[in-house]
């Protein structure tokens, strides 16, 4: 089964290797909102490009 993003429940930002990176918090179709998971904005991006990520609550078209 492959998850796909339902909707951005929020967002922030972290360091990794000395840079600021966005991550997502991802709530996946067919989950409980309470088993969302922090994804890498450009991960998700890349895997799910027809999804919007510029706002909370964006969903796919």
């Amino acid at each position: 089964m492959v998850m796909k993003p339902y909707v951005i429940l929020d967002r922030r930002t972290i360091k990794r290797q000395n840079k600021a990176v966005t991550q997502l918090l991802v709530h996946w179709q067919g989950s409980f909102p309470e088993d969302a998971t922090w994804e890498f904005a450009y991960d998700l991006q890349k895997h799910f490009p027809q999804f919007d990520i510029s706002a909370l609550g964006s969903r796919p078209i």
